[in-house]
């Protein structure tokens, strides 16, 4: 029993036949080509030109930061002081040299000092906060200036600020002297290069000088409240001491007066000063210090007491060192405004030319592409020109008889 003959597969591929079946469709395939390069360059043309602005930050130097290291000080200041009163000009005054017991400057030690790497390190902290980055957007106006309109709702303005949010990026930069880079990506260069230079930046520097002098205010405050507490101790130590005296001085009056003691009994006194043998000092000697011990307490100057605070009059014993401690402290106006926490290598300029699109590699992609799906459209069509061939070969090998008829003689 014969077998109908299969058509026989050939899977070996012939390169001059699909060079010569390419050439075939040279014409489509430059066609596609061509309207994908089109495709690709109107698109180059139409999508908005995004320029880049960047500025370079790096380390200060030590002198910039003089302004606030000065608090820095390591010698605390004497005063001159002759008893417990400030000495005066007579020379023949015993002058002597007072130390103040509290540290001034407690915030301010050597170990404290803010170093350029310190002052690198907060201005890149402040720099990335979310706070910042809200005060620019909120100062700028980017909203406004961006969209082009004066009044926006609340989505969209929580959209622009994404945007501005995603467009900056700051890094550190890994050389020898660290350095910040801070990118800003948009439509207008001037813009970009506006929000850095004029917002971004010297916002930053103004946070990082105001929280010094926060500190420092705050530390001096603290220190002034110590001292004034210290002396409204004192004071009112002095005043319990002097008002005890006085009711020992009126007790001892009335039992002197009582045993007719007029006059000093040195005799029996025998150099015992006891509050309880004081009215053997006789009515005349009590009331004489009676009288100067409220004489005394009525003449001091009383520094938590307005009403007794007359320039004129000394200080309470113990005081003066600190109320003149005060007094510097109060006149301490921390002031940073000349000095500079970090160095503006590169400020962000507006770029001439986009970053972003490369028409070149766009049209290039685009040609490319269009190259390959044009090729590959061209091979799909090959190879179902061939399957139908193969097909119509099959179709006719089975309609064609495998011996034909004997013709009879």
């Amino acid at each position: 029993m014969s077998h109908p003959p299969y058509p026989v597969h050939d899977d070996e591929i012939d390169l001059f036949e699909l060079a010569e079946n390419l050439w075939q469709q040279k014409w489509m395939i430059l066609s596609i080509t061509i309207a994908v390069t089109l495709i690709a360059t109107v698109t180059a043309f139409m999508i908005p030109p995004t320029y880049k602005s960047e500025a370079i930050i790096s380390e200060t130097n030590a002198a910039a930061l003089a302004p606030i290291n000065r608090f820095s000080a390591s010698q605390t200041p004497s005063y001159i002081i002759s008893g417990t009163e400030l000495a005066q000009s007579d020379q023949n005054s015993p002058i002597q040299q007072v130390q103040p017991t509290h540290s001034s400057y407690a915030a301010y030690q050597e170990g404290d000092r803010l170093t350029p790497e310190k002052s690198f390190k907060l201005f890149y902290k402040t720099l990335t906060s979310a706070d910042t980055l809200e005060a620019v957007f909120r100062d700028s106006n980017y909203a406004q200036t961006h969209s082009g309109l004066d009044t926006l709702n609340e989505k969209n303005t929580a959209a622009l600020y994404e945007a501005l949010r995603n467009n900056i990026k700051i890094k550190l930069i890994k050389s020898e002297v660290p350095r910040i880079s801070v990118t800003l990506t948009g439509h207008d260069p001037a813009l970009a290069a506006s929000i850095i230079n004029d917002y971004l930046i010297p916002l930053t520097i103004q946070k990082v000088i105001d929280d010094e002098e926060q500190t420092i205010t705050a530390e001096l405050n603290l220190e002034k409240i110590t001292l004034m507490n210290d002396i409204q101790v004192l004071e009112q130590r002095y005043i319990n001491n002097n008002l005890n005296r006085q009711n020992q001085l009126k007790q001892a009056i009335a039992m002197a007066e009582a045993g007719s003691i007029i006059k000093p009994q040195l005799n029996n006194i025998s150099g015992n000063d006891s509050p309880q043998y004081l009215f053997l000092l006789g009515t005349d000697t009590l009331r004489a210090e009676l009288a100067q011990t409220q004489f005394t307490l009525n003449q001091y100057r009383r520094i938590t007491n307005t009403e007794q605070s007359s320039r004129n009059a000394p200080l309470i014993p113990g005081v003066a060192e600190k109320f003149y401690r005060f007094q510097q402290l109060d006149s301490i106006k921390p002031d940073f405004s000349n000095s500079t926490p970090v160095r503006i290598e590169q400020r962000a300029s507006a770029p001439l030319t986009p970053e972003k699109p490369n028409k070149k590699l766009i049209i290039a992609v685009g040609l490319v592409l269009g190259a390959m799906l044009s090729v590959f459209i061209a091979l799909i069509r090959i190879a179902i020109q061939n399957h139908k061939a193969r097909i119509q070969v099959a179709t006719l090998s089975a309609e064609t008889p495998e011996h034909q008829p004997k013709t009879p003689a």
